[in-house]
């Protein structure tokens, strides 16, 4: 087959131009589907015959058809650009594959406990960008929800049906709530409190986004009383801080207390309905899990 040269002068554009009026056998048909204007893909036409030294169309009362030229680079220019839209796909594939998200949700007190198993995962997938997003239970199982984070650890309770939540088996599968006061306040000297035991006390509490303030709200409730919540805030130091201002109570993950604990508070058990929460991961129900999602799960569990 004879062989047009295509030099550097010939671009993509002038092949996808000049296959579009070969198709629509008419320059303002093939403009209008290309959005551009008719005398620009007139020059364009012009152009092509003037650089490759050839006549390409001939007019003809049912529209433009080819020359024999014109046939050459018509087959051509179509292996051509099927073969740039097979390489430009290959590419956007790769990058993909090599420039991979992960949108993780993590409570404070799971940041804190899986830190070497987080650090593992970001060790090993260098091409996966972690992002991780703090916050309460309650939060992270909404963000989940809605679509915003890929997967979250949090804890029971379960807040929507749509989540599917499993949970974790690790070391590390559930937390342990404690009261945390003063040291001379009358409840320090209980070697353990019940939800009853917080009737007429003031009490610290984490904010709505956090499983706590919600068990604490319905527990209080089912013993016959509102708890007197006096001041809320996510932070626990800022909690443990208030506690010692205010002689409030506050209730935290028992964790927290053999970290990083104030001094001059005592960390009292809580016994009773909803005082150890399982820990979960939460994924949307019905998603099947990306191998990213597995890998960072199973990183994980070999807490």
């Amino acid at each position: 087959m004879a062989q047009l040269p295509l030099g550097e002068n010939i671009t993509l554009r002038q092949l996808r131009y000049f296959i579009a009026v070969v198709d629509a056998r008419s320059i303002s048909r093939a403009a209008r589907s290309l959005f551009v204007s008719q005398p620009t893909l007139t020059v364009a036409m012009k152009k092509l015959s003037h650089d490759l030294g050839t006549r390409l169309l001939t007019a003809t009362d049912q529209g433009y058809e080819l020359t024999q030229t014109g046939r050459i680079l018509y087959d051509e220019g179509v292996r051509i650009l099927d073969a740039v839209a097979e390489l430009e796909e290959t590419i956007a594939a790769r990058s993909r594959e090599e420039n991979k998200t992960l949108k993780v949700g993590l409570t404070h007190l799971f940041t804190m406990q899986f830190m070497p198993q987080i650090l593992e995962f970001i060790n090993t997938h260098p091409h996966t960008e972690v992002t991780f997003v703090q916050g309460g239970s309650r939060y992270l199982q909404a963000r989940v929800e809605n679509g915003e984070l890929d997967f979250a650890l949090v804890s029971f309770p379960q807040f929507y049906p749509s989540l599917a939540m499993e949970e974790l088996r690790t070391t590390v599968r559930s937390y342990e709530v404690c009261a945390v006061m003063r040291t001379d306040h009358p409840l320090s000297r209980q070697k353990h409190i019940t939800w009853a035991d917080l009737n007429g006390h003031k009490i610290s509490s984490l904010g709505e986004d956090y499983v706590l303030y919600h068990v604490l709200q319905n527990e209080c409730k089912r013993e016959g009383f509102t708890p007197e919540i006096v001041f809320t805030n996510d932070s626990e130091t800022v909690l443990q801080t208030s506690v010692k201002e205010m002689n409030s109570v506050t209730l935290l993950p028992r964790a927290f207390g053999l970290s990083a604990g104030q001094e001059g508070l005592e960390w009292v058990p809580m016994r009773g309905r909803h005082t150890s929460f399982p820990i979960a991961v939460a994924t949307r129900r019905g998603e099947d899990l990306t191998p990213d999602m597995a890998d960072f799960i199973s990183c994980i569990q070999q807490n």
